[in-house]
């Protein structure tokens, strides 16, 4: 699926899949930063209690480790995240059936996207301010 360490390849190399419109984004990282701080942070306390090793020696140890597992995690939670996007038809995954959503943020950013959707016109900047009293 990748074609670097993190950098999505734009179309799967076994079923020719197009990849190109994924957008994990920062979702993978906050994932990664969450779990491994709840597996760092408790060994951090039972090490100090068990050995109480110098304080230098734990930075060292434990900074090493935090990185060491966040680069192990990270391209596996952000194939993870991918494959979800995929499963669920999010971000351009579509195939085009008509009854599955397809979540495509350039739908957004489109001059006419206040014409499909009345709802989600913008606001007219006049319309909102109040009138000054007299």
């Amino acid at each position: 699926m990748f074609a670097s360490f993190l950098k999505v390849s734009p179309a799967c190399a076994s079923c020719g899949e197009d990849l190109s419109a994924q957008r994990a984004d920062d979702g993978p990282a906050y994932l990664t930063v969450l779990i491994v701080s709840h597996l760092v942070g408790p060994l951090l306390l039972v090490v100090y209690m068990a050995w109480q090793p110098a304080p230098m020696v734990m930075v060292t140890g434990f900074c090493a480790a935090a990185t060491l597992l966040s680069l192990l995690m990270l391209p596996r939670i952000k194939g993870g995240m991918v494959g979800f996007q995929w499963a669920k038809r999010m971000h351009g995954f579509g195939d085009g059936d008509p009854g599955a959503p397809d979540y495509d943020a350039r739908t957004f950013n489109t001059r006419d996207f206040d014409a499909r959707s009345p709802a989600a016109r913008p606001v007219d900047a006049q319309a909102a301010t109040p009138s000054p009293r007299p």
